[in-house]
C-alpha cells in the first residue's frame, strides 16, 4: 500500500507541479492602481548576473523611475545691469550680465520601499512605492 502511494507521488503529483508552476503575483501583469503612492516596476535578466548585481540593477532602474515621476525642485537668480559712462571725447558702454540657477533632488529618495520581488528561471522582478504624502513632508523639510 505504502508503495503505491509513493508511486502515485512520483508519477502523477510531481510532473503536475512541473506542468502548472506558481503563478507570478498579479503586479508583474498590472501596476497596482493606489494613487496614494508613486509605483515603479522593473524586471532584469538574471543570466549572466550574480543575485548581487541583478537585483541592484533592478533596485536603481526603480528608484530612477520614481525620481523621474517626482517633480525636481529648481531655483534661480538673475541679475541684469547696465551702465553708461561719458566723458567728453568719448562715450563708454558696459552691460553686464549675470546668472546664477542651481537643480537638485534627492540622490536617496527617502521613504521608498520595496513593495514586492519575484524571480523566475530567466528574470528578476521588483516593484517599488513612494507614498505621495511622506514625499511631500520630506520635501517641506528639504
Amino acid at each position: 500500500m505504502t508503495r503505491s502511494k509513493i508511486y502515485y507521488f512520483f508519477t502523477l503529483i510531481v510532473p503536475l507541479s512541473v506542468l502548472f508552476p506558481q503563478s507570478s503575483p498579479d503586479w508583474i501583469d498590472k501596476m497596482p492602481s493606489d494613487e496614494k503612492y508613486f509605483w515603479a516596476r522593473e524586471n532584469v535578466g538574471t543570466r549572466g548576473l550574480t543575485e548581487e548585481e541583478y537585483k541592484s540593477k533592478a533596485n536603481n532602474q526603480a528608484l530612477k523611475t520614481i525620481s523621474m515621476q517626482i517633480r525636481i525642485t529648481v531655483s534661480g537668480q538673475a541679475r541684469s545691469s547696465f551702465s553708461e559712462t561719458m566723458d567728453e571725447t568719448d562715450a563708454t558702454f558696459q552691460e553686464i550680465f549675470e546668472q546664477e540657477s542651481s537643480t537638485s533632488t534627492i540622490a536617496d529618495i527617502q521613504g521608498a520601499e520595496k513593495y514586492d520581488e519575484h524571480t523566475t528561471a530567466t528574470t528578476y522582478w521588483v516593484i517599488w512605492r513612494l507614498d505621495k504624502d511622506l514625499h511631500e513632508k520630506n520635501m517641506e523639510n528639504f
